[in-house]
């Protein structure tokens, strides 16, 4: 990397998970030497107390620290974007180990003018996959291995874009952060696509991700289930204009059907109970958030006039 302003930049957030990002920052660091293109790599420390910013500043001097206090990953990744220095801007997660043509192959379509916004694969570590986890299981821990080439959804990850676009579109801070803890990657694909922004999928090796064992506790998963129901309650609410009526009635029935599958009695959630979990949770935030003023304006204000890509 050169002292020259970059053509890519990479940012990274991260949260008091100082061992995970140490143990992957390290791919990142030879991907971006490995690039044909000068490459910045940015990590957005978003409050941590464990020593994080100590640690990346004596391990990767050439790493640029980006402190924000007010947590949340959308907020930390806006930051993030502000701080950039590049036309192109690559994220991923401190817990994704990335290959090392990554760089080159995920910026060469935003480089070569042929998409705005780009994603490429990504692969859950062997050693987390479990033989009870369904394809649907695994995508919620962001398993998808190959990229549809048109139109795939956005996956924090394993994805980048022009800042132009990124500036337009800023991740909605009200994901990514308690009580939406999901759902702020998708819903930024949803918005560029409503307008206009070209999104491509890249192939070639996935990145990998090393997420926490932890996470694959009952607890952990039924939490997940729950984080994107409430995640997609916000987007349909506010975004789409949805309105559901009986939400009481409906919150009943889900229950009821739930407590009927006597999900207690099994080792393992099953894709059936998880998204009840979800339905459950979708229905009860619409309940909570119902009659509060909409965060966006209607679709039919936003599509009578949408701008320009």
């Amino acid at each position: 990397m050169t002292e020259c302003t970059p053509a890519v930049s990479i940012v990274v957030c991260t949260r008091d998970r100082v061992s995970s990002l140490i143990a992957r920052l390290p791919s990142i660091v030879d991907a971006a030497s490995a690039s044909s293109r000068d490459t910045e790599i940015i990590v957005v420390d978003n409050g941590s107390v464990d020593g994080t910013t100590k640690e990346v500043a004596r391990r990767f001097p050439t790493v640029l620290l980006v402190h924000e206090g007010a947590p949340g990953i959308s907020i930390a990744r806006n930051t993030g974007v502000r701080a950039a220095k590049a036309p192109v801007i690559l994220f991923t997660d401190d817990d994704v180990e990335v290959p090392l043509d990554w760089v080159n192959r995920l910026s060469a379509p935003l480089i070569a003018g042929a998409a705005e916004i780009v994603v490429g694969g990504i692969s859950v570590d062997e050693s987390l996959r479990r033989t009870w986890m369904s394809p649907w299981l695994l995508q919620n821990f962001a398993h998808y291995p190959e990229q549809q080439s048109v139109d795939p959804g956005v996956v924090g990850a394993n994805f980048g874009a022009l800042k132009t676009v990124l500036l337009e579109i800023p991740f909605d801070e009200r994901l990514g952060a308690a009580p939406y803890q999901r759902h702020e990657d998708g819903f930024f694909g949803v918005q560029a696509r409503e307008r206009g922004f070209r999104i491509v999928g890249v192939a070639g090796d996935p990145v990998v991700h090393h997420f926490d064992p932890s996470r694959l506790q009952r607890s952990a998963i039924h939490a997940l289930a729950a984080r994107a129901g409430r995640g997609s309650g916000y987007i349909w609410y506010h975004w789409a204009y949805g309105v559901a009526p009986h939400l009481f009635v409906k919150s009943v029935v889900f229950r009821l059907t739930r407590i009927a599958t006597l999900p207690w009695l099994r080792r393992h959630q099953s894709d059936r109970d998880l998204k009840l979990v979800a339905k459950i949770a979708f229905i009860d935030e619409l309940r909570r958030i119902e009659g509060s003023p909409r965060n966006y304006p209607a679709p039919s204000v936003r599509l009578a006039d949408p701008p320009s890509p």
